[in-house]
């Protein structure tokens, strides 16, 4: 099963009983094509002193690992559009899954945003 997994859209039931039946599950969109995350940016933007480039890769990082550290997502489907990218993604993939804090700091941003 491929379905969009994000923080805006996680799809948690779908995910969670495609797994019950035994189906390999494929995550996409991590990022939204950009949009969820240039959205978050923006909130954090406001209450952030980083600067946007540090602040989009921490958002980049933390929104990765939402959708790769779900128990119910077998495998992430990720466009990317620049070569470099690839060594920070697989980096935040082997960060592991998001504290509580890093959570609580997302969905701040989402319901801000």
């Amino acid at each position: 099963m491929v379905l969009p997994r994000n923080l805006a859209s996680p799809n948690d039931d779908v995910f969670r009983a495609c797994k019950q039946f035994g189906w390999r599950t494929f995550a996409t969109s991590p990022f939204n094509r950009g949009w969820l995350l240039d959205r978050l940016l923006a909130a954090a933007a406001k209450e952030d002193r980083e600067k946007p480039d540090t602040l989009r890769r921490r958002l980049a990082d933390l929104l990765l690992r939402f959708s790769v550290h779900c128990p119910d997502v077998d495998h992430v489907i990720i466009g990317i559009r620049k070569p470099e990218w690839i060594p920070l993604d697989l980096a935040s993939a082997g960060k592991g899954p998001l504290s509580e804090s890093e959570m609580e700091w997302l969905q701040q941003l989402l319901a801000a945003g």
